[in-house]
């Protein structure tokens, strides 16, 4: 999937005569579209994600997590046999000095949509 994008320059945009560009969307399997979701260009959500109804996806969304709202932010990660097996490859792949799910999840995209915000 391609959403469309344009400059915010309206010296270069010129109306309906400058350029437009397309960027690709990926959405991951499983991935559940609620109503009236928007999402911008150059996104990528995650495998088995939920996107709630509404919501405008402005940043990457790790697998396996539910967001809503405008901007979309993190509500909770989905507790399913397949998500604890991805989450439990990440711990054991973390090094001896604690568990870095946390560091995991933000260098996917999801520090920005943490629950303390």
């Amino acid at each position: 999937m391609y959403a469309a994008t344009h400059p915010l320059d309206p010296e270069v945009r010129n109306g309906l005569s400058g350029p437009e560009l397309g960027k690709e969307i990926h959405i991951g399997e499983d991935v559940w579209i609620a109503g009236n979701v928007t999402v911008l260009p150059g996104i990528k959500v995650g495998k088995g994600v939920v996107l709630g109804a509404g919501s405008v996806v402005t940043k990457d969304v790790a697998p396996y997590t539910v967001v809503v709202g405008n901007p979309a932010r993190f509500v909770k990660k989905i507790d399913c046999r397949v998500a604890d097996d991805y989450y439990g490859r990440l711990e054991q792949e973390a090094s001896p000095q604690g568990s870095k799910l946390a560091e995991t999840l933000e260098s996917k995209g999801t520090s920005s949509m943490s629950s303390t915000e």
